[in-house]
Order: structure tokens, then C-alpha cells, then sequence
């Protein structure tokens, strides 16, 4: 009284099955997770660049501004006008003085941007380690479902072969 082939490779491949799918599983969380990373680093990146571009900015804006005041002390010079009183002193230190606003404020909205890509690559970072856990937990549920699965086959066979017990006798 020998095995039925037929039942024996169901078994065989069912296991089998069972375990290339839970092995997808597990990849397909590890590949989104090497993708988050990859897209967490990208935005990084995007944050440094975004606080360069900023400096770069402000770099620009405090060489207008200095260009700008030497042109109004050349003015003002050439005019003979008092450079160290009065209103061309005035003039020049409120240049000077919406030169510093308007590097405050490129800073900080370089520094806000900045921000956004941070948060964003964490977040990228948190469904990475989402998906790996659901990719792991889903191999783990997978593994468990296919095992019973082979273990009820099994035990049918074996009642069939006459080696287990016959179903309720």
C-alpha cells in the first residue's frame, strides 16, 4: 500500500509554493525599504542643497547691498556731501539694515525648506520600516498558513495510507 505519487507531489509542491511565496513577501518589503532609504536620501540631499542655495542667496544680497552703498557714498562724495551724518549715513544704514532683513529671511525660508525635506525623508524612512515589517510578518503568515496546509495534507494521507487512524473510529 504505497504512497499515491499524485498526493505526495501536491504536498511537495504546495511546500514549495508556500515557501517562494513567503519568500516574495519578505523581498518585496526589503526592496521597498531600500527604495524609501534611497528616496530619504534624495531628500536629504534636497534639505542641504535648499540650506546652500540660501547662503548663496544671502551671499548675493550682501554683495548688491555693498555694491548699492558704494555707489551711494560715490554719489554722495561726488556731490560733497558728508558721508559719516545726517541723511546719506541714514540712507546707507537702512540699506544696510533691509540688506540683513532680506538675508534673515532667505535663511530662514532656506532653513524652513530645508525642514520639509527632513520631514519628508523620515517619513520615507518610516514606511521603509513599514514595509518590511509587512513583508516579514506577511512570510511569517504565509509560512504558518502553508505549514498547516502540508501538515492537513499529510495527516489525510497517512489516514489514507492506513498508517494514522481512520476519521472517527
Amino acid at each position: 500500500m504505497g504512497a499515491d505519487p499524485i498526493s505526495l507531489g501536491a504536498l511537495a509542491l504546495g511546500a514549495i509554493g508556500t515557501g517562494i511565496n513567503a519568500f516574495s513577501q519578505y523581498q518585496a518589503g526589503q526592496s521597498q525599504q531600500q527604495a524609501s532609504e534611497f528616496n530619504a536620501q534624495l531628500a536629504e540631499l534636497a534639505g542641504k542643497d535648499a540650506l546652500s542655495r540660501g547662503e548663496e542667496q544671502a551671499s548675493r544680497i550682501r554683495g548688491d547691498t555693498d555694491r548699492l552703498i558704494g555707489a551711494q557714498r560715490a554719489g554722495y562724495a561726488a556731490a560733497g556731501v558728508a558721508l559719516d551724518e545726517g541723511s546719506p549715513l541714514d540712507v546707507m544704514v537702512g540699506s544696510r539694515r533691509l540688506s540683513e532683513e532680506d538675508i534673515r529671511t532667505t535663511r530662514l525660508n532656506a532653513g524652513r525648506e530645508a525642514w520639509g525635506y527632513k520631514s519628508q525623508a523620515e517619513q520615507f524612512r518610516r514606511q521603509g520600516a513599514d514595509a518590511a515589517n509587512a513583508g516579514l510578518f506577511g512570510a511569517i503568515g504565509t509560512g504558518i498558513s502553508g505549514a498547516t496546509q502540508t501538515l492537513l495534507g499529510t495527516n489525510d494521507l497517512l489516514k489514507r495510507l492506513g498508517i494514522l487512524g481512520k476519521k472517527g473510529g
